[in-house]
């Protein structure tokens, strides 16, 4: 009986760990750490998708922090600062403030969503009209 309930959780571990639903240390994940993993798997190969999802972060956070009348310089500040608390993506993240910053802070004074900015900036991909 002892044995059959080993075999029984070694096997659920072994589906579960193949799956990549533990981390190495045992613990079970929860949907949004898969997320995140995802995301950080599509940054690391620095494709359009994972520069994407980063944009649209940064957008969302900064426009969260921001006022109705926040200047130019302020919003530099935030965007740099921003990266600090991203924890994964915190390089890629300096990359693109670093790399976009002129065109991230124009985009942040209108009130265009952060998908729509992250299109301008030619982050994201425009959704093809079929989708």
């Amino acid at each position: 009986m002892k044995f059959a309930i080993i075999l029984c959780f070694l096997l659920a571990y072994t589906a579960c760990a193949q799956s990549g639903h533990f981390h190495g240390n045992g613990v079970l994940e929860t949907d949004d750490d898969m997320a995140l993993e995802a995301e950080a798997e599509a940054e690391t190969t620095e494709n359009i998708p994972g520069f994407c999802s980063i944009c649209k972060r940064i957008m969302n956070k900064v426009k969260a922090s921001m006022s109705d009348h926040e200047s130019k310089e302020e919003i530099t500040k935030k965007l740099h600062n921003v990266c600090n608390k991203m924890r994964v993506f915190k390089r890629t993240c300096k990359k693109v403030v670093n790399k976009y910053l002129v065109k991230l802070v124009d985009e942040l004074l209108t009130s265009d969503g952060a998908r729509t900015a992250c299109v301008k900036i030619k982050l994201c991909k425009r959704k093809a009209l079929w989708e």
